[in-house]
């Protein structure tokens, strides 16, 4: 099983801000033996993913990022090790060139969920065969209001279930076996990613927010 990580930074260059998102993949051979090219498709499907069209969409995943998020990001191959042990034996590090439009922020806290899963089957555990990952943060261009509440549009969520779909196969496409997987730690099994999809509820990531440049202090004038 192999892991790769995709971290993001931000402007402010900050260790701690950084955007990561995890994917698994498994294949017929040892994994210690992947080869370069195989590593390279790999980078390559991931920047796919973010930077260019899923047709019919003729919009990409990064253009829904705000200005904030930077450039290059760091992707990492790792060796998923086995339950209970230390972290996984590291393969290469690549930097990936991805493009953030000017646009209007939202707030750092506010992502989109991607999710994932196998074809869920009745009497089966679909929670160990689901996954997702956290696209943010955001610039406001994949908002509308309903009315009531802000919500992500069709043409976005569209947008990034076609890429990720299309990811998937990319991956497939690597060679005999390989696939995109849901890991689960517990069944210490990789399930196949066969449906992606997108709801149109805001979601958050784990951020610290900008840090504040004024302050406003009215005094009580109490002694």
């Amino acid at each position: 099983m192999i892991r790769s990580t995709v971290s993001i930074p931000r402007d402010t260059a900050l260790g701690e801000d950084v955007s990561t998102n995890t994917f698994f993949f498994k294949h017929l051979g040892d994994p210690l033996n992947v080869t370069p090219a195989e590593l390279d498709s790999i980078t390559e499907a991931l920047r796919r993913l973010y930077d260019v069209p899923a047709p019919p969409s003729a919009e990409r995943v990064s253009l829904y990022f705000s200005t904030l998020n930077q450039s290059p990001a760091t992707v990492r191959h790792y060796v998923v090790p086995p339950p209970g042990s230390p972290a996984g034996v590291p393969l290469r590090t690549d930097a990936m060139v991805l493009t953030f439009p000017a646009s209007t922020p939202a707030p750092e806290e506010v992502a989109i969920a991607m999710s994932y899963r196998e074809t869920p089957v009745p009497g089966v555990n679909i929670k160990r065969r689901r996954g997702r990952i956290f696209l943010g943060p955001l610039s406001i261009t994949p908002w509308a209001s309903d009315g009531t509440r802000i919500r992500i549009t069709e043409v976005a969520r569209l947008a990034i279930a076609r890429s990720g779909a299309r990811f998937a196969n990319e991956i497939a496409n690597i060679g005999p076996g390989w696939r995109w997987v849901v890991y689960s730690r517990a069944d210490n099994l990789g399930y196949t990613v066969q449906q992606v999809y997108v709801d149109n509820a805001l979601d958050t990531i784990r951020s610290r927010g900008g840090a504040p440049t004024d302050r406003s202090l009215v005094p009580t004038n109490i002694q």
